[in-house]
């Protein structure tokens, strides 16, 4: 029977994972799965007649590897992130202790033995890039290659991983995904460049760690970094400007939408007195891309309809 004690470490363990999960980064990717896979299911007719079974059970299944991959991956970077951490994010729980090294490395090894598990029912070429995507996130955070410390390699890493989940989630629903991304390049081009601009964006709140730690951060070599954030988000803007085009949403839709958050974007810079609060930009990106998903949808079910 269990106890008290073991119910209450269970409950810890749980609410250390949800902190480890960091939602306003988590859901990009989440976001990049099921593009993936409603892209490729338009491709196949729109919308493939809103999928079967199978498919929706095998999507569950990846939602759930990549959520726990993440997890896994957060905690291998806050582990080698802690000189960072220390000055730029010191409400981290190995940072309060909450947790120590060995048990956080414990925790990463049985969040990546479980999300490779829950790989498997996806398929073979979802399993395949699993293991792509752990990889990169590796070399990514840990020594000796540590990649975050370099600019820009660690943000193409970023980019990359990224990529693959996108292809992840189109493999989901045919397993040949990867000719649908060959044949459709630009939208494959187009996510990388948006989401390697996003990858110089999360620096904004770390530019004192990274200077303590010796990771270079285009943030601090620059005399104006709130311009330069202004920028990057511009550039982001433009590439989800050219995706949301290219897979069919309508122009004034997605004029409409990048108005209202370069505006948005402009007052934050000009109100937001700690660089560190710009973070908030990825909020703003992710609302951006839910109401272009949104678009997207009415207008594959619109040509459905017809």
């Amino acid at each position: 029977m269990v106890n008290g004690t073991q119910i209450l470490r269970a409950k810890g363990v749980g609410r250390l994972i949800v902190e480890f999960l960091y939602p306003s980064r988590l859901l990009f990717y989440l976001w990049l799965l099921l593009f993936g896979f409603l892209h490729t299911a338009q491709q196949a007719g729109p919308l493939s007649r809103f999928f079967a079974l199978e498919e929706l059970l095998q999507l569950a299944f990846a939602v759930c590897s990549i959520t726990l991959l993440f997890a896994y991956a957060k905690i291998i970077n806050d582990i080698h992130d802690l000189t960072i951490d220390r000055i730029s994010n010191n409400k981290r729980p190995l940072v309060k202790g909450v947790i120590s090294e060995d048990g956080a490395r414990k925790l990463a090894s049985i969040l990546l033995i479980l999300s490779a598990v829950l790989a498997i029912p996806v398929g073979i070429s979802f399993f395949f890039l699993f293991f792509l995507i752990w990889g990169l996130s590796y070399l990514y955070s840990a020594p000796p290659m540590r990649l975050r410390r370099f600019w820009p390699v660690g943000s193409v890493t970023l980019a990359l991983i990224g990529g693959g989940v996108f292809i992840a989630g189109t493999c989901i629903f045919r397993p040949n995904g990867f000719a649908t991304v060959w044949v459709d390049k630009e939208i494959i081009g187009y996510l990388l460049a948006a989401f390697f601009v996003l990858c110089q964006i999360k620096d904004l709140k770390d530019i004192e760690g990274d200077r303590a730690a010796g990771v270079v951060n285009l943030f601090g070599r620059v005399s104006y970094p709130r311009m330069l954030a202004l920028i990057l988000y511009g550039c982001f803007l433009g590439m989800a400007f050219l995706l949301a085009t290219r897979v069919g949403v309508e122009m004034g839709a997605t004029v409409a939408g990048i108005v209202v958050c370069a505006a948005t974007a402009l007052f934050m810079a000009v109100r937001t007195r700690e660089l560190a609060g710009l973070d908030r930009l990825f909020v703003l990106s992710f609302l951006f891309l839910m109401y272009l998903s949104g678009a997207w949808l009415f207008h594959c079910l619109g040509a459905y309809r017809t």
